[in-house]
Parts: C-alpha cells; sequence; structure tokens
C-alpha cells in the first residue's frame, strides 16, 4: 500500500504552535533536517528543541512537511533530549523510510542515544530501534577476580583478562564497570542484500578509563524483531596517550568519533556536527564520506583497520588525517573550510607552481630520501608551526616536514593563516 503521510486535523497545527510558544519562541531552535520520501512524496523531517546555554537541545519534537513547506504531522520521541542532535535516512526495510535519530549524552567522549523512526505508519510513528535497544548489548558487566565477565544480552557469559598496566590504575574499592548504553552506531549494508545492518560499539569502562569495547551487528527481521551477532569485545590497550581517534568540540563545530569491530578489525571514522548549519554539515560530511569510502571499505573486507586524528581545528579549518592499514599504514589528510563547506587545497594556501618555491622546499628538505620536482605531493597537513609533505616512494610512505615561517613569502592572501607567519 502506497505510504503518506496526511495531515491529521486541525488541532496538529494548534499542538505544533503551543510546543514551540511554550517554553518561549526565542528558546525553540531548530537543531536538524533531512529529507526523504514517502511513496512519490517528498518529505522534510525537521528537528526542533529547547536548545539551552550549555549546547543541551530539551523537548524533542520532529516536524514532517511537504515539498511546499506545509505541515503534514509532527512526532514527539521517546528522547527527550541531548547534545549534537542530528538527524540521517537509514535503509532497513526496502520501500519503507526510516530516519534515524541520534542525540549524545554529554561531549564527544559520551555515551549517545540512537532511536530509529519507521515513517510508513499515517496514524503514528513506529519507534524501531527504541530506548531498550540503545542501551546496547552488554546485559552484564562484573568482576571476576582480576578478570571482567561480560554477559551480553543473548545469554552468553565471557571472561576477559584486562591489562595488568590498567589494572594498576584503578583503586579497588571504586572499579566497579559501568557501560550506559551505546557509544556509535553506523548504518551498512554488510550482506549486500539491498538493505542495511546496524554495526553497533558499546563501551565498558571504570573511573573513567576504558576497559573494553563490545561490538556486534543487527539485522531487522521481517517480523520487525532484531536479531543480533558478530559479537566482538576488544580490550583496550595500556599503551601511551595520543589522540587517535579522539573527537573535538571547536567553536561551531564538534568531531564525533564513530567506531566499529568486524571480525577482530576495528575501524573509526568522523562525523561532523554543526549546530544549525546542516546544511553546512551536509556538505563537510560528504566531502569526509567521499575520502574516507575506500578505506572503510577496506576495513568491511577485513584488508585493513581504520583509524583518524584531529590534526588542525580553528574556527575556520579543519584537518582530519585518515589512518589505514594493518602491519603497515598509509596517511590521507582532508582540509575543510568550516566556513563555505568546501575542501582547501595546498594550492590555496601556498603558490606552489612557483619554481622557486620546489627550489626553496628542496634546498630545506632534511628527508634526503625526498626530491621534489616539478609538483608537491597531494598529500599534506599542517600542525602546530609546521607544514609536512607526504609521498609514497617505493612503497613506503616518506614525510618531509618544514617550519611556516621558512616559506611565507609564497603563503597567498588567504582566511585561514595571515600573510607573514613567522
Amino acid at each position: 500500500m502506497k505510504a503518506t503521510l496526511k495531515i491529521k486535523n486541525l488541532l496538529l497545527g494548534t499542538v505544533l504552535l503551543c510546543s514551540l510558544n511554550q517554553l518561549g519562541f526565542a528558546e525553540r531552535a531548530q537543531l536538524a533536517e533531512v529529507d526523504t520520501e514517502l511513496g512519490a512524496e517528498k518529505v522534510k523531517v525537521e528537528l526542533w528543541g529547547d536548545k539551552l546555554t550549555n549546547g543541551y537541545a530539551d523537548q524533542l519534537l520532529l516536524v514532517f512537511k511537504d515539498e511546499q513547506d506545509r505541515l503534514l504531522s509532527t512526532y514527539r520521541p521517546s528522547l527527550s533530549g541531548g547534545y549534537n542532535c542530528y538527524l540521517d535516512t537509514v535503509n532497513l526495510k526496502t520501500g519503507e523510510p526510516q530516519v534515524l535519530l541520534v542525540a549524545g549524552k554529554g561531549d564527544w567522549r559520551a555515551p549517545t542515544d540512537f532511536r530509529i523512526l519507521d515513517l510508513t505508519e499515517q496514524k503514528q510513528v513506529r519507534e524501531l530501534l527504541s530506548a531498550e535497544e540503545s542501551q546496547g548489548l552488554v546485559e552484564k558487566a562484573v568482576w571476576k577476580g582480576d578478570a571482567l565477565q561480560v554477559v551480553l544480552k543473548d545469554g552468553k557469559s565471557n571472561e576477559v583478562q584486562i591489562n595488568r598496566k590498567i589494572m594498576e590504575k584503578l583503586s579497588e574499592p571504586k572499579r566497579k564497570p559501568v557501560y550506559q548504553g551505546l557509544t556509535s552506531l553506523t548504518a551498512y549494508d554488510l550482506d549486500e542484500d539491498g538493505q542495511d545492518e546496524l554495526i553497533t560499539l558499546q563501551s565498558i569502562s571504570s573511573e573513567g578509563q576504558l576497559l573494553a569495547d563490545v561490538g556486534g551487528v543487527w539485522k531487522l527481521e521481517d517480523n520487525g524483531k532484531w536479531r543480533t551477532g558478530a559479537y566482538t569485545i576488544m580490550l583496550a590497550s595500556a599503551g601511551t596517550e595520543n589522540t587517535i581517534n579522539d573527537g573535538k568540540d571547536e567553536d561551531g563545530y564538534t568531531v564525533l568519533p564513530r567506531k566499529m569491530l568486524l571480525g577482530g578489525g576495528e575501524a573509526t571514522y568522523p562525523l561532523i556536527i554543526c549546530p544549525g548549519k546542516w546544511e553546512l554539515q551536509e556538505k563537510i560530511n560528504k566531502l569526509v564520506q567521499t575520502k574516507t569510502k575506500d578505506i572503510l571499505q577496506d576495513f568491511y573486507e577485513g584488508k585493513a583497520d581504520t583509524a583518524f586524528n584531529v590534526v588542525l581545528a580553528t574556527d575556520k579549518m579543519l584537518s582530519l588525517q585518515l589512518i589505514s592499514g594493518k602491519d603497515s599504514f598509509i596517511h590521507r589528510h582532508v582540509h575543510l573550510d568550516m566556513q563555505e563547506g568546501k575542501e582547501i587545497q595546498l594550492g590555496d594556501i601556498f603558490d606552489v607552481e612557483n619554481p622557486d618555491f620546489i627550489a626553496l622546499l628542496n634546498l630545506l628538505n632534511g628527508n634526503k630520501r625526498v626530491h621534489f620536482t616539478k609538483k608537491v605531493p597531494e598529500e599534506w597537513y599542517i600542525q602546530e608551526d609546521k607544514i609536512f609533505l607526504l609521498q609514497i616512494l617505493d612503497g613506503r610512505e616518506e614525510v618531509s616536514g618544514f617550519a611556516l615561517g621558512n616559506l611565507h613569502k609564497f603563503l597567498l592572501p588567504q582566511p585561514w593563516f595571515h600573510k607573514n607567519t613567522d
């Protein structure tokens, strides 16, 4: 039967206006927007909420409109509020529109609430992924001696030995394991049947120290029930502190890590949230998705692990390093104009066509395995007061670093750096 949304009655408009005015119109803000289709009709889904000064959005409300921006219906989800709220479309059931609603419980480190909404019902929206599922796959996590016993929703118990150095960081009376629901969710068609599965991650910690991540795959069956499997428990490493896979809260946007575990492999990719600027957010994330598509495909096929690093973050520019490999790793980079939503090229910053620029690079280059000819490498990044150029030679990644101050003569007028960088 053709799915369609209709105006239920004239009270819908009144309910919407009341909800918008209850806390004061000035406090109400549109948080996100996404387009979908109901049969042959295009529908715009808006997310509204009461935006507080600390970034928290309360009293979430979904508003459905047609192509002429006319109100079709509204829905108040069981997820009442959160941080860095956003919407996306997923394809769990062919021909039936579903929308993913996401809201964080804190900053980028905190767990996240997820809902998946089925829009095909004319009388009411159904939550395919509800508050119960958003609690994750872990039923119980307790200490059994120095081992961590993890019981999953399927009833199976797993005992894992936590790294000794991590154990030494925990105080005996307060080391109760904590698991607060899903921290990550990715929709992807793993079995290539035309319908997405959900790849989820849930973290177990104690006293703020990560102990383990629990991954799983969710499949929505024809009866509307979830079948879960492909469970993976990955122990936290006690390695040195670094910023790999760290998110970032910056003026005007947030970088959220999204992590997956499959078959012993792991992948973490960035998702960018630009509150109140969903068109900019869409542009930025499409650029990132283009850059991560190949390396994530390698992960899905078990060929490589992936990670990312925020190497530069200002209100105007975000540079992300994308890392891929198993025993050895390659680094790709995407540089984003956070005002215009476009990719920044090295030629936008330096006069790369000037032969004197290339001559200066060769003069200053400390990596004797590298010689620059007529072109500079495509891969580059700027960190602190240096620029790094990367290229592959004989199957090996070579890096050359240069102080920005030594190259100031060739800096172009642009909004990201001053002409006289010293």
